[in-house]
């Protein structure tokens, strides 16, 4: 099982701050990168990433990964006061399976959530060499 865990910035439209961290559960990692490079090249894009494009283009996106084989889970947080703690709650109950092959985490993050989150598997029992973060979308198709 492969996960991939992302985490969404500010909604500057509803007034307020919002976190939501995803997680993504993959068990077939390769044939799910194929078949995200297949939606990717028939939409003609490299990447995607939701804040970059419109909603025609979302929502295609959106309906063509619903059909791929994975499990995920959503935490969203409104207004959060401390992000350190928030973090550790999300990791705590979202991570809950024992046998995880790797952890890719969106690297577009500071040092402390890295930190938190090797913390969290550690107390857990979970090999902190699972972890991984990813600066580039293309290399990993999940992120």
């Amino acid at each position: 099982m492969i996960i991939f865990i992302d985490e969404s910035g500010i909604s500057r439209d509803a007034g307020y701050s919002t976190t939501a961290v995803v997680y993504v559960e993959i068990n077939d990692l390769d044939k799910i990168e194929k078949q995200i490079v297949q939606i990717l090249s028939e939409m003609n894009l490299q990447t995607f990433h939701w804040a970059d494009h419109g909603w025609k283009i979302r929502d295609k996106f959106f309906r063509n990964v619903m059909k791929l084989e994975f499990k995920f889970k959503i935490a969203i947080f409104k207004n959060p006061i401390l992000p350190e703690k928030m973090i550790e709650t999300v990791f705590q109950h979202l991570i809950t399976e024992k046998y995880i092959k790797n952890i890719y985490v969106d690297g577009k993050k500071p040092k402390w959530y890295e930190r938190k989150l090797k913390k969290v598997l550690r107390d857990k029992g979970a090999s902190v060499k699972k972890l991984k973060t990813v600066r580039d979308e293309i290399s990993q198709p999940g992120i």
